[in-house]
């Protein structure tokens, strides 16, 4: 069975840590880990720590990063309909109403939790701001790695208790609380899918220590939200995720004042006996979680949130099919070349046996032809590399870049490549939008807004808009 090379990487406060696993169907294969110590938190400082952890293997593999709760909002809706067409428009809607920050602004991506009797849907939705997942193209460009795929730790951290607990087979809700170095995550899960989840700024390094008490007061603060929300079943228990030695008073208070029974387990141990890998060794005083990394290299029972901004991910795509057609054109070239150059060899070869006396120019006149025959193709590459963008190009491109709330009454392109478009948009805002992606796109230049005019129609408004532009030609 065929197997995909993954490479997961986390960046906390303190670490940086990658796992590079083998993922198939059947079962993941873990193959590497490092984990490192942050000593420069700033951009460049983690640019120059993930360069000297990635190697040339890890370039090439799939590569996806980790972005942590308290980065990411996570929110829950409930709409009238099963519909997964009509609940992505529904949620595309409501997500703005939920967060403080422009459509244009955010990121997000959901995941449909229960379709009950009634035709209700329940869904949970995680929403990033574009400057944070901005930051993490920066970073991993600088070190010389492609992001694949942007995930929530919380999906890892309810994946890492599904793969841990499969012979259990829980059914009930169950709350998991992932203790790392100096920060927690707090998940509500149940039969393998995250509920709700919270960010929680004390870690292994507040156990025993004076601000213990004030980490189970957040915990319990969680858990009254989570049952004022009324998201889901009320957890039977609290598995604890941290070293032993660390977690017994933490425990023992979890049960004494939050009445909640508590399970801890050291997910380092479960981790070597995994053996499977073998990870770095944790030096004294030097505490860090492996359950995200690891559990995302196991299948959850719910679609990961992929918070990767769609428009990457169709200039990939794009990318990705011009790069194919490339190859398939030089390919075609080369078997081209030779046949001709088998074909000529093949009349050389007779024209030798009857005409000696042209036997020098025989021997010229093939390395000329191939040299003219190279030529040609370079050229016709060229031409085809330089082409001039077809209508269907400039008609996808203004499809692709055109707000869903906008329509057209006039797109018209004279003989010199001056672009008119009108139309009609639902918000002022879309039309701005609009000028912005125009200006950004590598089709159209002087790109200018003539007019964007509000007027009321029925009981809402609309915006007449005008913009010119010119076609970029080669």
């Amino acid at each position: 069975m065929k197997k995909h090379l993954t490479t997961i990487i986390e960046i906390t406060e303190t670490h940086v840590k990658f796992l590079e696993a083998a993922l198939s169907r059947r079962k993941p294969v873990l193959l590497r880990s490092s984990v490192a110590k942050i000593t420069e938190p700033s951009e460049q400082g983690i640019s120059k720590l993930l360069t000297t952890m990635a190697d040339p293997r890890m370039k090439k593999t799939y590569v996806v990063a980790v972005v942590p709760r308290r980065q990411v909002m996570v929110r829950y809706f409930s709409f009238p309909s099963h519909s997964e067409e009509e609940i992505k428009k529904m949620i595309s809607l409501q997500v703005v109403q939920q967060v403080p920050y422009a459509r244009e602004d955010i990121v997000f991506d959901y995941t449909i939790l229960d379709k009950d009797s009634s035709g209700y849907a329940k869904v949970l939705a995680a929403i990033a701001h574009k400057e944070v997942i901005s930051r993490y193209f920066k970073v991993f460009a600088k070190a010389g790695l492609t992001i694949n795929s942007i995930v929530l730790s919380s999906i890892a951290v309810v994946n890492w208790l599904s793969s841990y607990e499969k012979k259990e087979k829980t059914s009930h809700g169950v709350s998991i609380l992932n203790i790392d170095t100096s920060t927690s995550e707090i998940c509500f899960c149940k039969k393998g899918r995250l509920l709700f989840s919270r960010h929680i700024g004390f870690g292994v390094k507040d156990l025993g220590a004076d601000q213990e008490d004030a980490f189970v007061r957040e915990v319990g603060m969680t858990l009254e939200s989570y049952q004022k929300e009324k998201i889901g079943p009320l957890p039977q228990k609290i598995i604890l995720l941290a070293p032993p030695e660390a977690i017994v008073g933490f425990s023992q208070k979890i049960q004494s004042e939050l009445q909640l029974n508590a399970e801890f387990i050291d997910p380092y141990q479960y981790f070597i006996e995994a053996k499977e890998i073998a990870i770095p060794i944790i030096s004294k005083g030097d505490y860090y979680s492996l359950v995200v990394p690891s559990g995302l290299a196991v299948k959850g029972g719910q679609k990961n949130f992929n918070l990767l901004p769609k428009v990457v991910s169709d200039q990939r795509k794009a990318k990705a099919k011009k790069s194919a057609w490339i190859k398939f054109l030089l390919l075609a070239s080369l078997i081209i070349l030779f046949g001709s150059g088998i074909l000529l060899t093949k009349v050389q070869q007779e024209k030798n046996r009857f005409d000696n006396i042209k036997e020098k120019l025989a021997e010229l006149k093939p390395r000329i032809e191939e040299i003219k025959r190279k030529k040609e193709h370079i050229e016709a590459i060229e031409k085809y590399l330089n082409v001039k963008p077809l209508s269907v190009d400039i008609i996808y491109e203004l499809y692709n870049l055109t707000p869903k709330d906008a329509s057209f009454r006039l797109i018209y392109v004279d003989p010199q490549d001056n672009v008119t478009l009108q139309g009609i948009a639902e918000k002022l805002s879309s039309v701005n939008g609009f000028q912005s992606r125009l200006v950004n796109s590598s089709l159209f230049t002087n790109v200018n807004l003539q007019y964007a005019t509000q007027r009321k129609i029925f009981q809402g408004e609309i915006t007449d808009f005008k913009i010119t532009a010119e076609i970029v030609r080669p």
